[in-house]
């Protein structure tokens, strides 16, 4: 009796054991990894059922709630500036069946974001949209893209783009910059405006807040509203990343070695926490170099677009500043012309750029995940396999080879 109870007593000893160390494994995971570096999406999990964990800045790096440095490489979809359903199955409709298949495609080329370009009157007014599954309003659209894109291990930066559909993107979002004066005011609505979406999008680990695309104007306006934003959503306790930009894209002339560069990243120091720096490269806006004797006057070799790069200051960012940047936007002009001197030039260009971004491990998200459009990435939206456009398969081997 005596044996069979010290046997019993030997198992659930053991029992415990494992109990205790299963409990903690989380816990001895964060210690054990901090030296992991997650470069795509889909390729780790601890057991987190949405493939994501929430981000925050240390230094010059984005990392993940292990310590672990993510690496943002993945894409910009236009839609929702035109239609509070998001263009997901056709303009006016979203076909939920079609959006799970292209986020499935991203996370099959190694994808971990989606940039979403979005109209702050459908947030505001919490807009109709017509879905496969019956109508829902805009924020539930919203959330329920957010979800699956979660699901696949990709975050989304939720970006407005407009005041509303009718009016063209303006300088800043707030008068005397736009003219919707129904829908935002002044200053202080496009606070509170940001404060309902940190609100309802705050309870997602994989949301990331870019404040808005393209910021120009009065450059002291900029820095005033923006460090409004910043303090409101802080003080919500909320600590999800948000991304600041001012101007629409870097661009340097390498004949006269002038140009517009990231110097307003130290001139205009912001403060809060888990701040993500942002700018927007175009071969076609002289972000990879103006130079008189390349074809269309633009640069495009490997040691020009990065010496450009350079002049702009966006490995300056991180190197001397230590702070962490994206860049938002980077396209490649599709409508050269196959064959043509002009359009290899741009493929050329797009290519080094991206392998540049790489080896100075830079985050980034390709304009666009579209087809028929000047910086189309893929050729069919609508139906399965999607197919990479010339561009496209640049970008998904670019990707692949940062893994």
């Amino acid at each position: 009796m005596a044996a069979l109870f010290k046997k019993s007593a030997d198992k659930l000893a053991c029992l415990l054991i494992l109990v205790i160390i299963f409990s903690n494994l989380p816990l001895m995971t964060a210690f054990s990894m901090t030296n992991l570096t997650i470069r795509s999406s889909g390729t780790i999990s601890y057991g987190y059922t949405n493939g994501t964990r929430p981000l925050h800045v240390d230094g010059r790096y984005i990392k993940d709630a292990y310590g672990n440095i993510v690496y943002l490489r993945g894409v910009n979809k236009h839609g929702f500036e035109d239609d509070p359903e998001g263009n997901w199955g056709g303009f006016g409709y979203t076909n939920w069946d079609n959006v799970a298949m292209q986020l499935d495609t991203m996370r099959s080329w190694g994808i971990n974001v989606l940039r979403e370009i979005n109209t702050i009157q459908w947030w505001i007014e919490n807009t109709p949209a017509d879905t496969s599954q019956g109508v829902m309003t805009h924020r539930e659209v919203v959330k329920r893209i957010i979800e699956m894109a979660a699901e696949r291990g990709i975050y989304y930066m939720y970006t407005p783009w407009c005041v509303t559909s009718s009016e063209a993107q303006v300088q800043l979002p707030f008068p005397p910059y736009t003219s919707a004066t129904n829908v935002i005011p002044n200053e202080q609505a496009f606070v509170d405006y940001w404060v309902s979406v940190a609100t309802e999008l705050g309870v997602y680990d994989n949301v990331i807040y870019d404040l808005w695309n393209e910021p120009t104007g009065d450059i002291n306006d900029w820095y005033r509203v923006w460090q409004n934003v910043i303090n409101a959503i802080r003080g919500l306790g909320d600590q999800h990343v948000i991304i600041v930009q001012y101007y629409d894209s870097v661009y340097w002339n390498l004949d006269n070695m002038n140009g517009e560069t990231l110097s307003w990243v130290q001139d205009y120091p912001f403060t809060g926490t888990n701040l993500l720096y942002s700018t927007h490269t175009y071969r076609d806006n002289g972000s990879f170099g103006q130079k008189a004797s390349e074809p269309s006057g633009l640069a495009y070799t490997y040691a020009d677009v990065k010496l450009a790069f350079q002049s702009e200051l966006i490995n300056w960012v991180g190197e001397t500043m230590n702070k962490p940047l994206i860049i938002g936007e980077i396209g490649c002009n599709m409508w050269y012309g196959d064959g043509t001197i002009e359009q290899q030039a741009e493929l050329t260009g797009f290519e080094n750029a991206l392998t540049i971004f790489n080896e100075w491990n830079i985050s980034y998200a390709a304009w666009e995940w579209w087809s028929g459009v000047v910086s189309e990435l893929i050729s069919n939206p609508w139906e399965s396999p999607i197919t990479p456009t010339q561009s496209g398969q640049i970008l998904k081997d670019a990707i692949a080879d940062a893994l």
